[in-house]
Protein backbone atom coordinates (compact mmCIF):
# COMPACT_ATOMS: atom_id res chain seq x y z
CA UNK A 1 0.00 0.00 0.00
CA UNK A 2 3.41 2.24 0.46
CA UNK A 3 3.34 2.44 -2.95
CA UNK A 4 0.46 3.95 -3.98
CA UNK A 5 1.43 6.66 -1.45
CA UNK A 6 4.62 7.49 -3.20
CA UNK A 7 3.16 7.04 -6.27
CA UNK A 8 -0.04 9.83 -5.63
CA UNK A 9 3.25 12.06 -4.16
CA UNK A 10 5.36 11.84 -7.35
CA UNK A 11 2.10 12.33 -9.46
CA UNK A 12 1.84 15.53 -6.63
CA UNK A 13 4.60 16.84 -7.47
CA UNK A 14 5.26 16.78 -10.58
CA UNK A 15 1.83 18.86 -11.15
CA UNK A 16 3.37 21.45 -8.74
CA UNK A 17 6.60 21.68 -10.69
CA UNK A 18 4.04 22.45 -13.37
CA UNK A 19 2.68 24.91 -11.39
CA UNK A 20 6.09 26.75 -10.89
CA UNK A 21 6.79 26.89 -14.40
CA UNK A 22 3.19 28.37 -15.13
CA UNK A 23 3.27 30.72 -12.28
CA UNK A 24 7.53 31.34 -13.13
CA UNK A 25 5.82 32.55 -16.67
CA UNK A 26 2.84 34.94 -15.14
CA UNK A 27 5.25 36.59 -12.82
CA UNK A 28 6.84 37.33 -15.88
CA UNK A 29 3.90 38.74 -17.52
CA UNK A 30 3.07 40.70 -14.04
CA UNK A 31 5.39 43.44 -12.84
CA UNK A 32 4.37 44.90 -9.31
CA UNK A 33 1.32 46.15 -8.79
CA UNK A 34 -1.21 44.26 -6.86
CA UNK A 35 -1.35 41.53 -9.19
CA UNK A 36 2.49 41.32 -9.39
CA UNK A 37 2.50 41.13 -5.67
CA UNK A 38 -0.24 38.20 -5.20
CA UNK A 39 1.70 36.39 -8.09
CA UNK A 40 4.36 36.79 -5.62
CA UNK A 41 2.64 35.85 -2.61
CA UNK A 42 1.41 32.66 -4.78
CA UNK A 43 4.68 31.75 -5.97
CA UNK A 44 6.02 31.45 -2.59
CA UNK A 45 3.24 29.16 -1.51
CA UNK A 46 3.97 27.10 -4.18
CA UNK A 47 7.53 26.60 -3.50
CA UNK A 48 6.23 26.07 0.01
CA UNK A 49 3.81 23.12 -1.47
CA UNK A 50 7.15 21.68 -3.23
CA UNK A 51 8.99 21.53 -0.46
CA UNK A 52 6.54 20.08 1.78
CA UNK A 53 5.68 17.74 -0.47
CA UNK A 54 9.32 16.91 -0.99
CA UNK A 55 9.42 16.60 3.07
CA UNK A 56 6.30 13.80 2.55
CA UNK A 57 8.85 11.60 0.71
CA UNK A 58 10.34 11.17 4.56
CA UNK A 59 6.59 10.95 6.48
CA UNK A 60 6.30 7.45 6.63
CA UNK A 61 9.98 7.68 8.51
CA UNK A 62 8.64 9.87 11.21
CA UNK A 63 6.72 10.07 14.12
CA UNK A 64 2.90 10.45 13.51
CA UNK A 65 2.75 13.61 15.48
CA UNK A 66 5.30 15.19 13.03
CA UNK A 67 3.58 13.63 10.03
CA UNK A 68 0.10 15.25 10.98
CA UNK A 69 2.31 18.74 11.50
CA UNK A 70 2.50 18.37 8.07
CA UNK A 71 -0.18 17.38 7.21
CA UNK A 72 -2.16 20.91 8.70
CA UNK A 73 0.26 23.09 7.26
CA UNK A 74 -0.32 21.79 3.47
CA UNK A 75 -3.66 22.16 4.31
CA UNK A 76 -3.38 25.50 6.32
CA UNK A 77 -1.44 27.33 3.52
CA UNK A 78 -3.75 25.43 0.76
CA UNK A 79 -6.89 27.30 2.23
CA UNK A 80 -4.48 30.46 2.16
CA UNK A 81 -3.59 29.96 -1.59
CA UNK A 82 -7.09 29.39 -2.47
CA UNK A 83 -8.30 32.79 -0.26
CA UNK A 84 -5.35 34.56 -2.62
CA UNK A 85 -6.42 33.77 -5.95
CA UNK A 86 -9.92 33.89 -5.87
CA UNK A 87 -8.90 37.48 -4.63
CA UNK A 88 -6.70 37.63 -7.53
CA UNK A 89 -9.75 36.49 -9.98
CA UNK A 90 -12.15 38.62 -8.42
CA UNK A 91 -10.11 42.03 -8.51
CA UNK A 92 -9.08 40.92 -12.15
CA UNK A 93 -12.96 40.79 -13.11
CA UNK A 94 -13.66 43.73 -11.54
CA UNK A 95 -11.51 45.56 -13.36
CA UNK A 96 -12.45 43.97 -16.95
CA UNK A 97 -15.81 45.30 -16.16
CA UNK A 98 -14.71 48.82 -15.46
CA UNK A 99 -12.73 49.13 -18.57
CA UNK A 100 -15.58 47.46 -20.20
CA UNK A 101 -17.96 50.16 -18.74
CA UNK A 102 -15.34 52.78 -19.40
CA UNK A 103 -14.73 51.28 -23.29
CA UNK A 104 -18.74 52.09 -23.57
CA UNK A 105 -18.81 55.13 -22.59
Amino acid sequence: MLYIYYLVLSLALLTMLVAIVSVSRLYRLTHGGTIGRAVRIMAGLIYFFAVGYLAAFFAPQLPVEYFLMLTAAVFLFGALFVVIVLTVIGRTIRRAFEQLQIDQD
